[in-house]
């Protein structure tokens, strides 16, 4: 079962058997982003109810910091783009820009981003491991998922799943001090991309393989 919130449960579950953990992988290229002009909002993944993007919406507009763009890197189900576009009209909201599924989403991000992941609910929270291991700061919902990450790369800055201002909050603080966060994220870069590896991630996966062909 997946490392966190998961194994955990099924352990509980399952006493009478022992359940083995894993980490999800994916290889992730440590090349340099591209250098930005200004600071940016970005939710990279599927625009879907689960992944609750219009609760990064609503955050955005408390905000009231125009000169801020707020960018969705991914597909959509049609439904809750529907749902979210009519928030955005009803209100008025400008700054918001959709450039729907992308082949290499992390090449679009820029030194100067900050990525935020509003999730209801993950198993793992891979794309903030990612978005981690770009050096990007990074701001996420405290689900399971998100939270089972953060135990294994201990780094993050969370706020509760459905607190809005809570969300607008943090937004407004990573934005005023932005080169402190940017400069922390850069600091634990190494550290992050060492414990995040095939090795660590698949340790039990392996070791029983080991035991069964020796």
């Amino acid at each position: 079962a997946v490392t966190g919130a998961l194994c955990t449960e099924l352990s509980e579950k399952f006493k009478s058997h022992q359940v083995k953990s894993f980490t999800p992988f994916t290889e992730i290229q440590g090349s340099e982003l591209i250098p930005g002009e200004e600071t940016r909002l970005v939710s990279v993944g599927r625009l879907t109810k689960r992944k609750n993007q219009l609760e990064l919406i609503k955050a955005y507009q408390k905000l009231s910091h125009p000169d801020v763009e707020l960018v969705f890197i991914g597909a959509w189900d049609d439904d809750y783009k529907t749902i979210c576009d009519a928030y955005i009209k009803d209100n008025q909201i400008k700054g918001i820009r959709f450039t729907g599924q992308l082949e290499k989403p992390w090449e679009a991000i820029t030194s100067q981003d900050i990525c935020i992941f509003t999730s209801q609910m993950e198993t793992f929270g891979l794309v903030y491991v990612e978005a981690l291991s770009h050096g990007i700061p990074s701001i996420v919902s405290d689900n399971p998922g998100h939270q089972s990450a953060y135990d294994i790369l201990g780094f993050g800055q969370f706020y509760e799943t459905g607190n809005v201002m809570q969300l607008t909050s943090l937004i407004a603080d990573n934005l005023r001090d932005f080169d402190i966060e940017k400069q922390k994220s850069l600091s634990v870069l190494e550290k992050i991309r060492a414990t995040y590896s095939v090795d660590n991630a698949y340790r039990e996966v392996i070791q029983l393989l080991e035991v069964d062909f020796n």
